[in-house]
């Protein structure tokens, strides 16, 4: 992993290379925290204390497509077991379940707007 000075505006810093593959331009542990959570569909916590914008690539082992297919596999996501050991094989991360405070965000009310 590689420190960056500053993101691009507008870059995405986080892309897919291939499956079980992905690329990061100047990313922060903070987008790299956001896009685990939307990975794994859970909160993800930074308690790095890294600061700053990092370049890296990660590979996440594939396992076979299930008997239903490739669709099947991809609806699942990947093994959270294997994408925690690379990242802590490939990048030096620590990455564990445990309880803590996440923000959240809740509506609880919506109305279609009136007409002026």
């Amino acid at each position: 992993m590689t420190k960056n000075v500053s993101p691009e505006p507008y870059d995405i810093p986080i892309r897919p290379t291939g499956p079980g593959k992905i690329a990061a331009t100047r990313a922060s542990m903070q987008y790299f925290t956001w896009f685990l959570s939307q990975t794994l569909r859970e909160p993800v916590v930074d308690q790095t204390g890294l600061e700053g914008f990092y370049d890296f690539k990660l590979e996440i082992p594939q396992p076979p497509p299930p008997a239903g297919g490739e669709r099947e596999r991809k609806a699942l996501g990947p093994d959270p077991g294997d994408l925690f050991a690379a990242i802590r094989d490939q990048l030096g991360l620590k990455v564990e379940r445990r309880k803590a405070p996440v923000t959240v965000m809740v509506i609880d009310h919506a109305e279609r707007p009136g007409e002026n």
